[in-house]
């Protein structure tokens, strides 16, 4: 991993693990690699997203260890109710399965 590197050369790498039957080792390098790229359309976090939700498909994660992209989690107020921040939630991985 070079920190000059296009974005898609990340994408690629997280695909050949998948070819060579390295599933695990995928899934735990898309969940990464999502955290660390920055929100610029040219990342293409979405794609990245739809390619861990696969994998969690595949690798029959249960629904409650599924990972959660961090800008999901960070803009839940503090003072919102248990309810509403369920219903934020709900919100953002319904927004997850539309790309």
């Amino acid at each position: 991993q070079q920190p000059d590197a296009p974005y898609f050369a990340a994408r690629i790498y997280g695909e050949l693990l998948r070819r060579q039957g390295k599933d695990a080792e995928a899934y735990d390098y898309l969940k990464q690699l999502h955290n660390d790229l920055p929100d610029d359309p040219y990342a293409q976090k979405p794609i990245i997203l739809d390619r861990i939700r696969e994998l969690e498909d595949e690798l029959k994660i249960p629904v409650w260890q599924r990972f959660q992209p961090q800008a999901a989690i960070q803009y839940l107020p503090t003072e919102a109710s248990l309810e509403e921040k369920v219903q934020m939630l709900d919100q953002s991985h319904c927004h997850d399965h539309a790309h």
